[in-house]
């Protein structure tokens, strides 16, 4: 996978946490709590601005109170509303 494409996909997936993570009107201070990381390692996520571990990820979504689901994108890469289309779908390929 091209550096390019993992970083939009981080970018993509920052995007997305840091809307939950202002839905939620969670603090930087509760985040530190939930996760048990540094402001720095939170921010990485959110920001998607620089590689971080697959740990830091899965725990910034613990404290969000999210799932994590996999699917085939079939050729529709970093494609937002194929993404919901398939989960309204009940798309028997989300794992």
């Amino acid at each position: 996978m091209k550096k390019e494409i993992k970083q939009t996909a981080r970018e993509v997936l920052g995007q997305f946490l840091t809307g939950i993570y202002n839905e939620k009107k969670l603090s930087m201070a509760s985040m530190k709590l939930l996760t048990g990381l540094q402001g720095f390692q939170i921010k990485d996520v959110l920001s998607g601005s620089t590689n971080y571990t697959v740990d830091n990820l899965l725990s910034v979504i613990q404290a969000l109170d999210l799932y994590i689901f996999f699917s085939e994108k079939e050729g529709e890469h970093l494609n937002f509303d194929h993404m919901q289309e398939k989960m309204k779908k009940d798309d028997p390929k989300i794992r």
